[in-house]
Formats: C-alpha cells, structure tokens, sequence
C-alpha cells in the first residue's frame, strides 16, 4: 500500500500546475508500506504495543461469504465485502520517482506523517 501525508498531496498540485506541463501524469505518492509497518509505526509513536494477528486467508473468504449471506437476509449492506477483501490482498506499492524528479516533489516520510495525523486528530476536541 502507499500512504502519502494531505499536505504533501496539495502541495504536491500545487507544484505541478507550476512545474508540469498539460495533460502530464505524476503519482503524488508517499511511502509503500504494509498494515503492519503502520501499526509499528503508530505503535512506536504511542508508546503502544499491539499484537498482530494473521489470519489465514480461506478464513477471512469463509467469514465474508457468512457476512454477505446474513447481510442480504436481513437487506442490510455488507460491512465487508469480497471486492473489499481482494483490494487487500494486492500490492499497492506506488512510485513517486518521476515526481520527484521532474518537480521537486519531496513527500513527508511516514513516521512524520502519522505523527501530523495523530496530532490534528487529537486536537478536534
């Protein structure tokens, strides 16, 4: 997965409507990190531990299908679904590199983007 910081992402624009030329693509990306390495890093900042657990992933199919199936009987949307399932179990690694090549872009790192995140979101209070 890639996870990039919002400030990043407008500046990111920002830049290239200054720098890029029409029609040209960038991928305003951040870091390429698994769920795990943002639950360490979450983790690491906190001061928190906690436990992965991994489930096979015949189980997580078999609980979907469950889900699914109670979901239409009582004509409620799924809260999970197989399509929700598979986004996950792809690699959604991304590359920045013509970015930061052709405009400058330089994207916040991960630890400092969480950081940013934790403290505007304990600061809507």
């Amino acid at each position: 997965e890639n996870y990039v910081y919002i400030d990043d992402v407008v500046r990111g624009h920002l830049i290239a409507m200054e720098k890029g030329k029409s029609g040209e693509k960038f991928i305003l990306g951040g870091s390429n990190a698994s769920y795990s390495d943002i639950i360490c890093t979450i983790d690491n900042i906190q001061k928190r531990k906690h436990r992965i657990i991994k489930i096979p992933i015949f189980i997580v199919f078999t609980l979907t299908w469950i889900q699914v199936i109670v979901s239409n009987l009582f004509g409620k949307p799924p809260q999970v679904t197989f399509g929700w399932v598979k986004k996950f179990l792809n690699d959604w690694n991304t590359s920045n590199e013509k970015a930061m090549q052709v405009l400058g872009y330089e994207p916040t790192n991960l630890e400092t983007g969480i950081k940013k995140t934790l403290n505007w979101l304990n600061n809507l209070n």
